[in-house]
């Protein structure tokens, strides 16, 4: 039976708490538009086991299932007075995400309205047992799903374990800029928003295109042949190793499978070792360490706007082990990968199989 999701529930709006005011450490997340908290308070108005819709911003409509007590705030939706399972319906609606965040309005700053998402149409189960028994299948799915990223997380985990370990006691450290070039697209040659486009033969990659150490060249967007030409220096290959300077800085990714040719704006360094001191997979996993971490956060200290400078990253120092120590590093990193590889391909399987039940309930 198709219902208005107004039909089955109440939907409220939460209370901004100006952000200057929340607490680095509190009883209570604070959730607003994104889909992380945005910081923690020491009330709460929105109890446990409650649905949330994020209302404005980039994550806008992204569905919730809230575990424990929170404080909601203006840009975020909770859901109350059900009279469907909680559980079937946070299931039914995260099935039906993408349609929801396809009320969004506005540019800028988008955000979906309370008469839109209260009109926002899904098919329902009637009968509560029956709404337990979906419920209880794709439960058992969920945490599944959940245990296998669990495990590729601790996979990511041990292989910075296994850089830590293999090299923390190395007693020789040489400064970047001496092992390896950095370059950048100058600033004043930035590319602007309208000159980026949907599709074409050269990708354009910047900061928004990390993801998970990887660049996901389907989220990029692409540049005319001219402006890939403009400077050699940054066209891109396999195996080169990127690092964010503008923004969120200190992001760090590797460029793999590379289909077309590949060049970067400004807000991204391209690090390239010059000699055979430095192999690149041990240079990623040296920029992706705590050593690393700790002296980005050393540069964001006191700045308005987070930027690396590249005369400072030039004299970070990085320990430059034997090659043949920097080999071995790099197998065990092979071998985990071979694992993450399995594992995903796991959870690939899983997320095919829960979509596919959940569409036979959800499906309109």
């Amino acid at each position: 039976m198709n219902v208005l999701l107004s039909d089955i529930c109440s939907i409220f709006k939460g209370k901004q708490i100006n952000g200057s005011e929340l607490l680095e450490n509190g009883k209570y997340c604070y959730l607003n538009g994104g889909i992380n908290p945005s910081g923690y308070w020491n009330e709460y108005n929105v109890n446990e086991n409650t649905i949330s819709i994020s209302e404005g911003g980039n994550s806008c409509g992204y569905v919730n299932y809230n575990n424990e007590k929170f404080w909601c705030g203006a840009h975020c939706y909770y859901l109350s007075d059900l009279k469907v399972n909680t559980k079937y319906l946070y299931y039914n609606l995260k099935y039906n995400e993408k349609k929801i965040m396809n009320l969004r309005t506005g540019a800028c700053m988008p955000n979906i309205k309370k008469s839109d998402i209260s009109k926002f149409e899904i098919c329902i189960e009637n009968d509560s047992e029956k709404q337990k028994e979906i419920v209880n299948k794709l439960e058992t799915l969920s945490n599944l799903i959940l245990e296998k990223n669990s495990q590729i997380e601790n996979l990511e985990k041990l292989k910075l374990s296994e850089y830590s370990k293999l090299f923390e006691n190395e007693e020789e450290f040489d400064e970047l800029g001496n092992l390896c070039s950095i370059k950048a697209r100058i600033g004043w040659q930035g590319l602007t928003k309208k000159e980026y486009l949907d599709e074409g033969d050269y990708y354009l990659v910047t900061g928004v295109d990390f993801a998970d150490g990887l660049i996901d060249f389907k989220n990029c967007h692409y540049v005319t042949k001219d402006r890939f030409d403009q400077d050699t220096n940054i066209q891109l290959k396999d195996g080169d190793v990127l690092v964010t300077k503008d923004g969120t800085i200190g992001k760090v990714a590797m460029v793999k499978n590379l289909d077309k040719p590949a060049t970067l704006n400004s807000g991204v360094f391209v690090v390239r070792p010059l000699t055979n001191k430095v192999n690149n997979i041990y240079l990623e996993y040296s920029l992706k360490s705590y050593r690393f971490s700790n002296f980005i956060e050393k540069i964001k200290t006191g700045a308005t706007i987070s930027h690396l400078n590249q005369g400072a990253f030039l004299k970070y120092k990085i320990p430059v082990p034997s090659i043949e120590k920097q080999n071995k590093f790099v197998e065990i990193i092979s071998n985990i990968n071979d694992l993450i590889n399995e594992y995903s391909s796991d959870l690939i399987n899983l997320n095919n199989l829960f979509n596919s039940v959940a569409s036979k309930y959800f499906e309109q």
